[in-house]
């Protein structure tokens, strides 16, 4: 699990987030909650997907070109 929510120096992103568009929740702050897992609410979350939704053709492009400059 480290390793797929470690940030690759290539693409900026991590091959979780890049899978799933969102960052990994490790068990640790499931039991020992954070201010993320604290403070999250569904209605934010939606907004937040549709607002990566909109982006993602942007990210794939910058992670393409980062790849190809490596």
């Amino acid at each position: 699990m480290a390793l797929q929510a470690m940030l690759k120096t290539t693409t900026g992103e991590s091959p979780y987030s890049l899978a799933f568009g969102t960052k990994v929740v490790l068990p640790l702050e499931v039991v020992f909650p954070t201010l993320r897992i604290e403070n999250f609410t569904p209605e934010v979350s939606d907004i937040g997907l549709r607002e990566n939704l909109d982006m993602l053709e942007e990210h794939r492009a910058e992670a393409h070109l980062k790849t190809l400059h490596y």
